[in-house]
């Protein structure tokens, strides 16, 4: 998926001006910047709820064709239906790409996978927030999509859970990968669990820094070194 010479002005404000990147299939990417500068009007643009002045995005080389139909969403909030069980909730959307029972399967996977095998049948409101998230995480991946886009998704979180939601959400990815952007405030989220990270800055934004992450999986002093020198490299941009 790449974005090309994106240009978008709110007001009087430049938000992006000839703005261009690629994010390379099956990999994470998480953006850093501050807050209020951008980053959820570029999700817009890419899932084609935003027209740039110019510029465009281009996902498998058509330009925005079938875009709804590729591309999962996870929420700071979970968005779920109020009158539905989770099972509907997650099922709702498989509907337009699959038969029922090939849905009811699906869905009832991913649940099992995030622990929910229990709640199946709980309405939305008996369930906890962090039950709430772990349904979203399960739908977003029950979605057969190719790209997830992550909204802070793990923001408002405790840190316990957030970090139980790291690791359900490596998981599923291991077993079914995706090209995932991420956007985030959280320097250590984003080096726990992205291949990549952007760095993005002034306005209109631009890309400041733009680091490969360490292999989490190597835990000699080198790795755990480099990791190290990239939070401070990333403490810079917005300390400088």
């Amino acid at each position: 998926m790449s974005v090309y010479n994106l240009s978008i002005v709110r007001g009087s404000k430049p938000l992006y001006k000839n703005f261009s990147v690629t994010f390379e299939p099956n990999t994470v990417t998480a953006l850093i910047a501050p807050s209020g500068a951008g980053k959820t009007t570029l999700f817009d643009c890419i899932v084609n709820l935003l027209k740039p002045d110019s510029g465009k995005v281009i996902i498998k080389n058509n330009m925005k064709k079938e875009i709804k139909t590729t591309i999962s969403y996870l929420f700071q909030e979970p968005r779920l239906l109020p009158s539905r069980s989770i099972l509907q909730n997650i099922e709702l959307p498989l509907l337009n790409v699959m038969n029922q029972k090939n849905a009811r399967m699906r869905a009832l996977h991913y649940l099992g996978r995030v622990g929910l095998e229990s709640k199946v049948f709980s309405n939305v409101e008996e369930l906890s927030g962090g039950e709430k998230q772990r349904a979203s995480l399960a739908r977003a991946f029950a979605y057969p999509s190719n790209i997830l886009l992550m909204d802070e998704a793990f923001q408002s979180q405790d840190i316990r859970l957030k970090l139980h939601l790291g690791k359900l959400f490596k998981s599923l990815l291991k077993d079914e990968p995706k090209t995932v952007v991420m956007v985030t405030h959280d320097i250590h989220e984003a080096i726990s669990l992205a291949d990549r990270i952007l760095v993005l800055d002034q306005t209109p934004l631009q890309i400041k820094l733009d680091e490969p992450v360490a292999k989490r999986g190597d835990n000699t002093k080198e790795t755990a070194s480099r990791l190290v020198t990239l939070e401070q490299k990333i403490e810079k941009v917005f300390l400088s």
